[in-house]
């Protein structure tokens, strides 16, 4: 099991543990403790202004055979497809 070392009141995360939990720089967990241990959740990503309502968009889109690709879909989002 890897080991942490606190420093300063902060901590790193192993590269294989964050990359298995898909937490990535900037992420916010949160922090509890459960029966001594500290345990770090990720916290759920709030949609932006907007994001519900062009989602629900592509989906009428794709039912109705109008598909777009997801570059697109993500373009009109602000982000970028990986």
């Amino acid at each position: 099991m890897p080991k942490v070392t606190v420093r300063h009141g902060k901590l790193s995360i192993p590269a294989d543990i964050r990359e298995r939990v898909g937490v990535h720089d900037g992420d916010e967990l949160e922090v509890s403790s459960e029966a001594g241990r500290i345990v770090l959740t990720p916290l759920a990503e709030e949609p932006l202004p907007g994001e519900l309502e062009a989602l629900d968009e592509a989906e009428a889109e794709f039912a109705h055979g109008q598909t777009r690709r997801l570059s697109d879909v993500l373009h009109g989002l602000g982000g970028k497809a990986k």
